[in-house]
């Protein structure tokens, strides 16, 4: 499926979707959920920022679990967000390859998982608004083969600032849940 089809599915979707009253409804998008496709996360942004409708959609299938380059020497495999509303938490967890080093990460090159975690607002009808609150790194094993120790990662204003968003829920059901961010992007995700 191309862009356009895609677009028109999640359309069709949230045309017949269930509105979800928030505070009450949000309890429905609780749990862990594979992001499946996203239309801001095109090859080399790095991010899901800035990137708008019209630019390269990444798809991220179970047997692949792989997005484009995440930055020079990286690539970004399976997103997932753990949502719990009673906490007012969501959790990005990004597993991310590199293949060469990162000089601020003194992590060993391989699979790396990064952890972004956000507070959780409600911003309005269906809408809700996330803002960076901590950033986690950890490989699966080091050089040892031992499980290394997550990184902690200091989140600096600005880059809290930049890493709030507002989300509409513009349909969520018990395996697929679809949002709006405030700079365009569609997400879709399977709940995992």
């Amino acid at each position: 499926l191309g862009a356009q089809e895609v677009e028109l599915a999640a359309e069709a979707l949230e045309c017949e979707s269930r509105l979800l009253p928030f505070p009450a409804g949000l309890a429905t998008t609780d749990g862990l959920w594979r992001l499946v496709y996203s239309s801001a996360l095109s090859a080399g942004s790095g991010s899901g920022g800035g990137a708008g409708r019209n630019s390269a959609t990444v798809f991220q299938t179970p047997d692949t679990g792989s997005f484009n380059s995440f930055g020079p020497g990286s690539q970004v495999g399976q997103v997932y967000a753990r949502i719990s509303s009673r906490k007012q938490k969501l959790e990005n967890i990004v597993e991310v390859f590199l293949r060469t080093p990162v000089p601020f990460l003194p992590l060993n090159l391989g699979k790396i998982v990064l952890n972004l975690e956000h507070r959780l607002e409600i911003a309005g009808d269906r809408k809700v608004k996330i803002s960076l609150e901590n950033i986690t790194a950890r490989n699966r094993v080091d050089l040892r083969g031992n499980q290394a120790a997550a990184l902690k990662i200091p989140v600096l204003d600005a880059l809290s600032s930049q890493g709030a968003g507002v989300f509409d829920t513009t349909y969520c059901d018990d395996s697929l849940r679809i949002t709006r961010g405030d700079r365009g992007e569609l997400r879709i995700f399977t709940k995992a």
